[in-house]
């Protein structure tokens, strides 16, 4: 349980700027959604992702860098620490595209499209990343029971289909000018 905490936070605070860097691509794409401004908002939106893509590869390729001191700094116990360096050798993959799923459903937000970014998160996370993480953790349905490892695959498997899934309708949103008024 501590080695999870562990890689937890360490995600979390990933997670946090790509959010906070989702949000002002909101607020930015919004004023120019009002001003009518399409090209101000293609801008932003290539501004936004640049940022949370780099930063999430940087940061992810410092944590695989540093996986096995990094626990070390939130605890002693030398099992804790062996568990969670390997759960963050495996982390930056899950950091590249958590970030870009969170910043995909911030930008949704600021273009009003709020329903269909939370149908593919509850469709992504608790009707296929869950129950796929149960099953490789805790049950022999794939061979062998793989614990706290399991659980992290279908958590990943999720968030690389909230990924995907947000960033195609962020794709189609944009390419159809969807906030662009009907004449």
């Amino acid at each position: 349980m501590g080695a999870h905490q562990i890689t937890i936070q360490v995600a979390a605070l990933v997670l946090m700027v790509g959010l906070c860097i989702g949000q002002a691509t909101a607020i930015r794409a919004s004023h120019s959604i009002g001003r009518q401004d399409t090209r101000g908002v293609n801008q932003q939106l290539k501004v936004g992702l640049s940022m949370v893509l780099v930063f999430s590869l940087v940061s992810g390729t410092l944590i695989m860098i540093w996986h096995e001191t990094m626990p070390g700094l939130f605890v002693r116990d030398a099992s804790v620490i062996a568990l969670s360096a390997t759960m963050l050798a495996f982390a930056p993959l899950f950091f590249f595209f958590d970030a870009l799923q969170v910043w995909c459903i911030q930008v949704l937000r600021g273009f009003q499209d709020t329903r269909m970014p939370m149908v593919i998160q509850l469709t992504s996370y608790w009707a296929i990343g869950f129950p796929l993480g149960y099953s490789l953790g805790l049950t022999d349905l794939w061979g062998q029971q793989y614990g706290v490892f399991g659980f992290w695959a279908g958590f990943m498997c999720g968030v690389l289909l909230s990924a995907m899934f947000q960033a195609r309708r962020l794709y189609l949103m944009v390419r159809q000018q969807a906030w662009v008024p009907a004449h």
